[in-house]
C-alpha cells in the first residue's frame, strides 16, 4: 500500500486551489464509480487502517459501511459512523471515503446536506488527524457543494459531492 500524506486544506489560499487541482485530475469523462486504475486491496487496507485510527481516537467502535459488496452504483468507497455517545458534539460523525484519491470528507450527517461547522474543534481535529494518518486529502464540504463543471456527461452529477461522493 502507498503511503500518503496530505495537507488539511482548510482555509489556506494555496490548498484551496491545490485541491481544486485534485479534484479536476481525478474527474475522468468514461469512469464515474472509480477510476480506471482503482486498486480494491488497497482501498480496503486504508479504510481499515482509518476505522482502527478512529476507534482509537474516539475510544469506541464505530460503525461501517464500506467496499463493493455493499456499497454500489457509487462513486464512494464507504461510510464510517462514530456513534454520538464517544463525541464531544454529542452527534453521531460521518466520514465517508471515495473511490477517488485517496479523498474522504466528514460532517455531522449523512449526505450533502449535512455540515461541518457544527462539529466540535476536538472532534474535528480527532477525525483530521485519522484521515490524514491513513493517507487521505480531506475534501471540507463547502467545497463539495460548488456546482459541477467537471468533464463527466452525466445526468446524476450536480455537484462535486455527487461526483465523488455520492451514488450515481
Amino acid at each position: 500500500m502507498t503511503t500518503v500524506r496530505c495537507a488539511r486544506p482548510w482555509g489556506m489560499a494555496d490548498a484551496q486551489d491545490l485541491l481544486w487541482t485534485k479534484l479536476r485530475e481525478l474527474d475522468s469523462p468514461t469512469h464515474l464509480e472509480r477510476p480506471a486504475d482503482f486498486d480494491e486491496a488497497e482501498a480496503a487496507a486504508r479504510f481499515v487502517i482509518l476505522v482502527n485510527l478512529v476507534d482509537a481516537a474516539f475510544g469506541c467502535e464505530c460503525s461501517t459501511d464500506a467496499g463493493p459488496a455493499l456499497i454500489q452504483d457509487a462513486s464512494f468507497y464507504g461510510d464510517l459512523r462514530v456513534p454520538a455517545a464517544a463525541t464531544y458534539t454529542g452527534h453521531e460523525l460521518w466520514i465517508r471515503v471515495s473511490n477517488f484519491g485517496p479523498m474522504a470528507t466528514f460532517s455531522s450527517g449523512p449526505g450533502d446536506a449535512a455540515d461541518m461547522a457544527d462539529i466540535a474543534r476536538s472532534d474535528r481535529d480527532r477525525i483530521e488527524n485519522a484521515l490524514t494518518s491513513a493517507g487521505y486529502l480531506l475534501v471540507p464540504k463547502a467545497a463539495l457543494r460548488n456546482a459541477y463543471d467537471g468533464r463527466a456527461n452525466s445526468p446524476f452529477l450536480y455537484t462535486w459531492w455527487s461526483r465523488y461522493f455520492d451514488y450515481l
